[in-house]
């Protein structure tokens, strides 16, 4: 599929949600609690049997554990810094993320995420670059767009597109389908399809715990990274 094609696609998609999220933009005026000011650190930290990013592994298969702290300047903006051990089997061994983040409240059930990462790899910095990312979330539907300057370390520019669905299966339980579509500018690597469906379960103690399954469309260009993936994790926010 070529990038016009895919182009296309994304642009009716996002008409699509256009249309919820017009519907809604009437009520994103009357909700005097969106500009309240909420000035303060907030985090999360999770442990994962594998580390997954658009369907490759980053800690060949694997345990991660990952945490983030931010400072929230009020509702709609924060940075904060995220963090997680990583093993490509080279000298890279930690990934940490320097990140801003603008969040737009439209309405109770619609926001528009706009953010930038600074991404640094230690002890190799060959890794090393930036992402930037938009998220447009409504009704439990995500479109996102990432724009990638230095792809798996290989020199090259990349741009992923995601579709993501979540339903409530009870009060405790959610399932979350993405789908994603990664266009590289590399003469080694083709354009690939990544698909993950996740179980999520809200326990106690404010623990959320995790049970994946992942997969690309090429896993053999990969050498074993992009191969179907399960795995589990639990996480908790503060």
């Amino acid at each position: 599929m070529n990038q016009s094609c895919f182009s296309k696609i994304i642009f009716l998609l996002g008409l699509q949600l256009s249309s919820i999220l017009f519907t809604d933009l009437s009520y994103a005026q009357e909700d005097p609690k969106r500009d309240v000011p909420s000035f303060k650190m907030s985090g999360d930290v999770a442990l994962l049997s594998n580390y997954i990013d658009h369907g490759l592994t980053q800690t060949n298969k694997d345990p991660s554990l990952q945490a983030a702290f931010s400072f929230n300047f009020g509702p709609q903006f924060r940075l904060g810094l995220w963090g997680s051990n990583v093993n490509f089997g080279s000298s890279e061994h930690f990934l940490l993320k320097m990140n801003a983040e603008l969040r737009v409240q439209l309405s109770p059930t619609t926001d528009f995420k706009f953010a930038f990462f600074d991404n640094r790899y230690f002890k190799s910095d060959t890794r090393s670059g930036n992402t930037m990312q938009a998220l447009l979330s409504s009704h439990g539907y995500r479109i996102q767009y990432e724009g990638i300057s230095n792809w798996e370390g290989t020199g090259g520019a990349a741009t992923n597109y995601s579709f993501a669905k979540i339903f409530d299966v009870n009060t405790s339980w959610k399932w979350d389908n993405q789908v994603g579509y990664t266009m590289l500018s590399s003469d080694t690597y083709s354009n690939y399809f990544d698909v993950r469906s996740s179980f999520f379960y809200k326990g106690s103690n404010n623990i959320i715990y995790q049970i994946s399954l992942s997969g690309t469309s090429s896993p053999s260009q990969f050498n074993g990274r992009g191969d179907i993936f399960p795995y589990v994790g639990a996480s908790t926010s503060f």
